[in-house]
């Protein structure tokens, strides 16, 4: 069967836990590009034991650049987005086919991606299951924002509203890590909070040790109420 072309975008670095899974729900698509920003361990060999992929190492230079420099990467049109801890159903991967060879495709589509914490997946609350930007024409799109990116269309930004962009049915999904957990939280939040000072100081904020560590302590503690609402 031939299906018509999608090239899939992943940005990493020492994914070597989890990128053989999101590889291997990948096989049907001829085309992934991998943009490697640097990587220690063996995210590099376990990428080159498929065939249908390319790896690139370009040295990070941030979120933003690193999801345009996969974007450029591309050879086909339609590109759909996913990350190193991620997995593509079946089901999902055969409706982004069917909707591309329809002549009136939007030019972007929002995908639901199944969140989960200690092995169930979070339908709400905190960190719920929720819609993202994955499937979209190339030659329309780039990356923009801060540390949280967004999509240009068109060199517009997207809102919730966009007309020209449309929802895929939530029942075909992406899938995240399932066995993410507290600790991974733990190792998460961090970082995070890192990223939203780097961004409020490239906007001219100063961002005080106090509110970084106010931020990180306030997140923690959504995370464990969360946690424990779940086990009741």
């Amino acid at each position: 069967m031939v299906r018509p072309p999608i090239s899939v975008l992943i940005i990493c670095q020492n994914v070597e836990k989890t990128i053989r899974r999101t590889l291997e729900s990948l096989v049907q698509f001829d085309e992934v590009i991998v943009i490697d920003g640097g990587s220690k361990d063996a995210t590099e060999s376990i990428v080159a034991e498929f065939p249908n992929t390319k790896f690139f190492f370009n040295e990070w230079p941030g979120f933003i650049n690193q999801r345009n420099v996969s974007l450029d990467r591309a050879t086909h049109e339609w590109c759909f987005m996913i990350d190193a801890d991620e997995s593509c159903t079946d089901d999902l991967r055969e409706e982004m086919f069917k909707i591309i060879s329809n002549s009136d495709a939007k030019p972007m589509y929002r995908v639901m991606r199944t969140e989960y914490f200690l092995g169930e997946a979070i339908e709400v609350g905190l960190g719920k299951c929720g819609y993202q930007e994955r499937l979209f024409k190339k030659s329309r799109i780039r990356y923009t924002g801060g540390n949280h990116h967004e999509h240009l269309l068109d060199g517009k930004v997207i809102t919730e509203s966009s007309e020209e962009v449309q929802n895929i049915n939530p029942d075909l999904r992406v899938l995240h890590d399932v066995s993410y957990g507290m600790d991974s939280w733990i190792k998460k939040l961090p970082r995070f909070v890192l990223l939203i000072a780097h961004e409020k100081i490239a906007k001219g904020r100063r961002v005080s040790a106090f509110e970084a560590f106010f931020s990180f302590f306030w997140s923690f503690l959504k995370c464990m109420l969360e946690a424990l609402q779940g086990e009741k």
